[in-house]
């Protein structure tokens, strides 16, 4: 993730990757926002990756959804890496493991939210900010990989 020169921040600067693996915006968490919202109908959340802000730091964490259409019903999330610092944003590296076997075939929109811990909550982060494709537009595509012999 690359961000306008001057507005990463490695201590608050939260990244949030949405994956629909299926393909399907009839299962998973609908939307890419907390609201459940935001482009239900292309989006049906199957995992969220998180990294950044004060609850991920330098961590990188796949939270996979619980089952059903429930808005924001998420399992245990599990530390997969950590992220890389560059000039003006991160580098994550996600196994297709950590995404159910994930063939490389997916959707997926990223969201930037900034973390603002307070006494009353520690872990908190602001709404979203900005979305990578934006809402309202296609989400971005992975091909299915293609493999050389």
């Amino acid at each position: 993730m690359r961000y306008a020169p001057g507005t990463f921040n490695a201590a608050t600067t939260k990244v949030n990757v949405v994956i629909d693996i299926d393909e399907n915006p009839a299962t998973g968490s609908p939307g890419v926002d907390s609201g459940c919202v935001n482009d239900a109908a292309s989006m049906g959340l199957d995992f969220l990756v998180n990294t950044g802000g004060v609850l991920d730091g330098e961590n990188v964490y796949v939270y996979p959804h619980a089952g059903g259409t429930a808005c924001n019903s998420w399992g245990p999330r599990s530390n997969v890496g950590t992220r890389t610092l560059v000039a003006d944003g991160v580098d994550l590296v996600v196994p297709l493991s950590a995404l159910g076997d994930d063939p490389g075939r997916l959707k997926f929109k990223v969201l930037a939210a900034t973390s603002i811990p307070t006494v009353e909550c520690p872990t908190c982060s602001t709404s979203v900010q900005d979305y990578m494709t934006d809402v309202g537009s296609a989400p971005g595509q992975v091909p299915t990989p293609i493999i050389l012999f």
